[in-house]
């Protein structure tokens, strides 16, 4: 297959002549891959620019390659005639090409006419060369251009590397890294809440004294009197009793925490006393060291006064009566006693009590023994009830810390009627009682029976 133009011999599957670029039309040309469609002969609205379609270029021929076709028939034509066949334009722009050695002539591109314009008259059509070098580096630095990534990914990008880096840095050194500091210590974990550990103690909160550990054979020290039970607190009554003054007795009262750190009783020392009959007692302690014991080895640990009634019984029979030959005090040490739990009875001692005798009798002291008791006047009050009358043993501690006097107080209203005391009255025919209001000098007749206030010891 010949070009119709210059009548060079083409390949068989050849779309452009090489020597003069013209098309050959009898194969159909599809668009190269570096020539785009033209998206504006179709009427399409372009959405972005389209770059032109490259010039065709015309390829000389080198000299030497054309000399050594001439001599055989369908060689290509000589310089001469190749410059006599191209058009002038083309002709002119091979002149204006720059001087180089022979065969290094560079390609021109060919210039076109503007789209639409018709050629002028006696000048011959313009080849339709293939694409330059020059013009396939313009097209593909256009289609980079148009395909450039957005300026914010690389950014975002490196935003991302660099946040990566920093976890990375700061796992390594921290305290589960490798390149952590040796004096780091690991943060302590909160255990979980559902109560099988006890929580760490938080920095706002004091940490708790080491609790001394308890000697062999005494009982642990616990937070209150009512976290003791009856045996342990027997226990403790017996280190009371067996120190060798008061104030030694008091320290250990405070270690065990059954009083103030200075020794003090404010009432808040307490301790429930469950009956046999489901009836529930608050007992406080009312003082160290105070009764003696009827058996001889000194003083009691321990002495609690109920703070509420253990129950209703009258003093005694029609007339005047003693506190020896009182029916309360039958009840108190038979009846009540074995309404008590178990531990509680087998843990109180018999202390002696002292009684002033009825008013008639000549005002003689009684001592008795007992194991359940009620106060005297000066148990309560300090002093006598009267001045016919002597003191009947001494305030307890819990009273004098409580600052009762003998007049009114509700530090003596324990009961919603009125209670009795141990302590006769002036009047034979008559018992000493404490009010509702808390009022210690009033008398009632014995054989009435009112509200039961009791005191023991362990």
């Amino acid at each position: 297959m010949r070009c119709k133009r210059c009548g060079e011999e083409l390949p068989a599957r050849a779309r452009y002549c090489f020597v003069c670029g013209e098309p050959v039309e009898d194969v159909p040309a599809p668009h190269r891959l570096e020539e785009p469609l033209d998206p504006m002969a179709a009427g399409a609205v372009p959405m972005v620019p389209v770059a032109p379609p490259p010039r065709a270029v015309r390829i000389e021929p080198r000299r030497a390659h054309a000399a050594t076709h001439a001599a055989h028939p369908g060689a290509a034509p000589g310089a001469a005639e190749f410059r006599r066949r191209v058009p002038e334009q083309v002709e002119h722009r091979a002149d204006e090409a720059p001087a180089g050695g022979e065969g290094d002539a560079s390609p021109s591109v060919e210039a076109q006419p503007p789209r639409g314009a018709s050629p002028a008259e006696g000048s011959e059509r313009p080849t339709k060369a293939a694409p330059s070098a020059q013009g396939r580096l313009t097209e593909l630095r256009e289609r980079l251009t148009a395909s450039r990534v957005p300026w914010a990914v690389p950014v975002v990008g490196a935003v991302v590397v660099i946040a990566v880096l920093a976890v990375v840095v700061g796992v390594s050194t921290s305290w589960i890294g490798p390149f952590a500091r040796p004096s780091e210590e690991a943060p302590q974990v909160q255990p979980p809440s559902d109560g099988s550990l006890e929580p760490l103690a938080t920095d706002d909160e004091a940490t708790p004294a080491e609790e001394e550990p308890a000697a062999e054979g005494e009982p642990a020290v616990r937070d209150s009197v009512e976290d003791y039970s009856w045996d342990e607190l027997a226990q403790i009554s017996a280190l009371i009793a067996a120190a060798d003054t008061d104030d030694e007795g008091a320290q250990i009262a405070a270690r065990y925490n059954l009083c103030a750190a200075d020794g003090s009783l404010d009432g808040t020392q307490t301790k429930d006393l469950e009956l046999s009959d489901g009836t529930t007692v608050t007992c406080a302690v009312a003082g160290f060291r105070h009764d003696e014991r009827s058996d001889g080895e000194g003083v009691a640990g321990i002495t609690f006064v109920s703070l509420e009634p253990l129950g209703v019984c009258s003093y005694g029979s029609e007339g005047p009566v003693s506190w020896e030959d009182s029916s309360l005090r039958s009840w108190l040490n038979q009846s009540l006693m074995g309404k008590l739990p178990e531990g509680l009875a087998d843990a109180i001692v018999p202390v002696d009590k002292e009684t002033n005798d009825l008013a008639d009798s000549g005002g003689d002291t009684l001592v008795t023994s007992d194991r359940l008791w009620a106060p005297s006047f000066t148990e309560l009050c300090g002093g006598a009830l009267s001045q016919e009358m002597g003191p009947e043993g001494s305030q307890y501690q819990l009273f004098a810390d409580e600052g009762v006097d003998g007049s009114a107080t509700s530090d003596l209203a324990l009961a919603d009627d009125y209670w009795w005391m141990r302590s006769p009255s002036s009047d034979a025919r008559w018992q000493g009682v404490v009010t509702p209001d808390g009022d210690p000098h009033y008398a009632r007749n014995p054989l009435y029976e009112f509200d039961v206030i009791a005191g023991f010891c362990l």
